[in-house]
């Protein structure tokens, strides 16, 4: 299971329960928005971490490859 979608599954409860509200419809959309904003500026703080993780990574080949060992 990749870390995308693992985040969404953790979001995914609630996404149901606000369905299960008995609410009016613009609030259970207003939520719903809510929590996708939730989940995909998680989402971008995760591809960020990703991102300098790999870059990490490939710095650290790169010096090995150049070294003299």
């Amino acid at each position: 299971m990749s870390v995308l979608s693992f985040i969404s599954t953790i979001f995914e409860p609630a996404t149901k329960l606000i369905d299960e509200l008995h609410t009016s419809e613009e609030e259970k959309m207003e939520m719903q928005r809510q929590v996708k904003q939730i989940e995909n500026e998680f989402l971008g703080k995760v591809l960020d971490y990703e991102t300098k993780l790999m870059e990490s990574q490939a710095s650290i080949i790169k010096a090995e490859a150049t070294g003299q060992s």
